[in-house]
């Protein structure tokens, strides 16, 4: 790179700095947090009443934006009803609200003796950031959108990709997705999934992945939390999704057969979940796998990976509290 573009490439940075204030970070930020889920509460309110889905509820599909909810029959007027809203708030008692989502129920899909609820987003207000810098990133967001023309890229929505920032505020775990056996099996990290309710756990795969075809006739995945400090490692088993199998021996972890179903699960996992898959139903981009737990093994307790969004990040440095984040 001559001078001058070197110069002036330092010069677009200071500018881009200036303008969005970005603190450095990008917009989704690796975080570390020994339990996720109760760092935020997370209501869906309705005409006053609300239901408490903080551990229940999980992200599964992008295009469009599809959250899961785990309801039992008590919740289920509560659940249906219109003017439904999702709000992200500080666990303490009337916690600050961080954001708010409109809601509009999608799909219902039974699970044992309740229900898993999908939800389409339609809207929403994120209380993170000061307005004129929210704003800004917004217009730079739908201009960069607009632009994207790379076909293995999802193209959400603006307004969706929005409100998945505000979903955001809550850690979202990276987990290590293994199946397979030790003669061959694949391990790669994924973020649209969670545990609901009663053991039920949910996975949103993407519906171009050759896992898909495995997952639907083998019924058998598993998921592993791993230590923030193990990020590079774990981003570097993204490549992993593009083939349905790789040789055990040269993935990119340490591993050891799980408990019952025998699949390569990490050896430095905080905790090991074998997952026994029910159902599986095609929402657009992702697939989703609706599944129970048939074990779980909890190994240690230290700050796990998790995506957050970049805003509430930055909300969190104002207060001199930030997540760790590598």
């Amino acid at each position: 790179m001559s001078s001058d573009a070197g110069t002036a490439s330092r010069l677009g940075r200071r500018l881009h700095e200036l303008i969005f204030r970005t603190n450095g970070l990008s917009g989704w930020v690796c975080v570390g947090h020994a339990d996720p889920q109760q760092h935020l509460r997370v209501c869906l309110e309705n005409s006053g009443t609300e239901v408490d889905i903080s551990a229940t509820h999980a992200i599964v599909a992008l295009r469009p934006l599809l959250i899961a909810v785990g309801g039992v029959a008590a919740d289920a007027a509560i659940l249906k009803g219109g003017r439904l809203r999702a709000i992200v708030r500080e666990p303490a008692q009337n916690g600050r609200i961080l954001g708010r989502i409109n809601l509009r129920l999608h799909d219902t899909i039974a699970a044992g003796d309740s229900y898993v609820h999908l939800f389409r987003t339609e809207g929403g207000r994120n209380l993170c950031a000061p307005i004129v810098r929210r704003q800004l990133t917004y217009l730079h967001e739908r201009w960069k959108m607009s632009r994207d023309t790379n076909p293995r890229n999802i193209h959400m929505v603006p307004s969706e990709a929005f409100t998945l920032w505000i979903l955001h505020d809550v850690p979202r775990p990276v987990l290590l997705v293994s199946y397979g056996d030790a003669s061959r099996a694949n391990m790669f990290p994924m973020d649209l999934l969670g545990p609901l309710h009663d053991g039920w756990f949910v996975l949103g795969l993407h519906a171009s992945s050759p896992a898909v075809d495995v997952w639907r006739e083998s019924r058998r995945v598993v998921v592993s939390a791993m230590p923030l400090r193990f990020k590079p490692t774990v981003y570097s088993m993204g490549k992993n999704h593009r083939e349905p199998f790789r040789d055990p021996a040269k993935l990119a972890v340490s591993w050891a057969p799980s408990k019952t179903f025998a699949i390569p699960a990490p050896e430095q996992a905080l905790s090991v979940r074998e997952l026994r898959i029910v159902t599986s139903r095609d929402l657009g981009s992702h697939v989703l796998f609706l599944t129970e737990t048939e074990t779980l093994d909890i190994r240690a307790r230290e700050p796990q990976m998790c995506h957050v969004h970049r805003f509430y990040q930055q909300f969190l440095m104002r207060q001199n509290r930030p997540l760790p984040w590598i």
